[in-house]
């Protein structure tokens, strides 16, 4: 069922001011009265249009009452006896048009400006996925180079070992030719279990072959981000130091190894410590000590024997 719409059709009547006209009854001019008359059309009581306007003009003397022209300089009808259609149709229009082109004009701002937004938000996340590849490219790449440098490194040391023609502690002393030439030794194990402390003297370097992960480049490899604590900044330096480190890591010229026995078949703690010239596998000195045992081989007895290597090698 649709709407009803009521449309009415208002007979009006509008006084205007008397003018001097001829009157065609009478034959005299003189002042005789006018009116508008017209219909003013509604839509639910609400003036819209005006039409059928005519102008009546009464002769003051003999009262004949003739159609005629509009009157110069006469009052114009009603504002909205004329204009009621554009009030109260065309202004909500031109408001509904207006509405609707400023909303657009809104929503196409906001978007627009939520498109850009998305479209910042999703270039900061590939700028950040980005720096945390080449982060982790880093910080992995500092232990693939410690690993790499340790294989290399250990080539040659291994080489050197394995031409070794009995156990350490059995190689009889000698005295280096060029004692100047071993100091800062590359310090080898040969086996953890009979291996003794590096004794504190310049003819034993520290441990070939061998570099530590930074603490806090194993914990960015491990969390896979940073350490707070540290940062990203201070992390990725660290990293990129070491492996420039990593990389130089070279086998050294000469290498310095010990054992111990304790106790050997008289029951004595027995050390030994052996340099060698890595590159031609030539023994370059020999130092063996003995100590009667103490603590069945274990730490007090390679603690001494470490004093005594210490002892014999700062003779020379």
């Amino acid at each position: 069922m649709g709407i009803p719409v009521y449309i009415s059709r208002v007979p009006r009547v509008q006084d205007l001011p008397a003018v001097q006209h001829g009157c065609s009854v009478c034959r005299n001019v003189t002042p005789q009265r006018v009116q508008r008359r017209y219909v003013s059309s509604h839509v639910y009581l609400l003036p819209m249009v005006s039409s059928d306007t005519h102008h009546l003009y009464q002769c003051t003397v003999c009262g004949t009452v003739t159609d005629g022209p509009e009157p110069k300089g006469s009052p114009s009808k009603p504002f909205l006896h004329r204009f009621g259609c554009f009030v109260f149709v065309g202004l909500p229009v031109l408001g509904l048009i207006a509405y609707w082109a400023v909303d657009s004009a809104i929503s196409k701002w906001q978007s627009q400006n939520r498109m850009a937004e998305e479209q910042a938000a999703a270039a900061e996340k590939a700028r950040q996925e980005q720096a945390q590849r080449e982060f982790m490219a880093i910080v992995n790449g500092a232990k693939t180079a410690l690993d790499e440098s340790k294989k290399k490194c250990f080539v040659p040391v291994n080489a050197a070992l394995g031409s070794f023609p009995e156990a350490l502690v059995d190689l009889k002393p000698k005295k280096p030719q060029n004692a100047s030439a071993l100091e800062g030794a590359g310090y080898v194990i040969v086996s953890k279990k009979g291996h003794i402390p590096i004794p504190d003297e310049k003819h034993f370097g520290k441990q070939a072959c061998f570099l530590k992960l930074p603490k806090e480049v194993e914990t960015a490899i491990t969390v896979k981000m940073p350490d707070i604590n540290v940062g990203y900044d201070a992390t990725v330096a660290k990293a990129k130091q070491f492996t420039a480190e990593a990389n130089a890591m070279t086998a050294p010229a000469v290498m310095v190894a010990t054992e111990h026995v304790c106790p050997d078949k008289r029951n004595k703690c027995v050390g030994a410590a052996v340099w060698m010239s890595v590159p031609d596998k030539k023994i370059l000195a020999v130092v063996r000590v003995e100590k009667p045992v103490e603590d069945g081989g274990r730490g007090k007895d390679t603690d001494a024997l470490a004093t005594l290597l210490r002892q014999e090698t700062a003779k020379w």
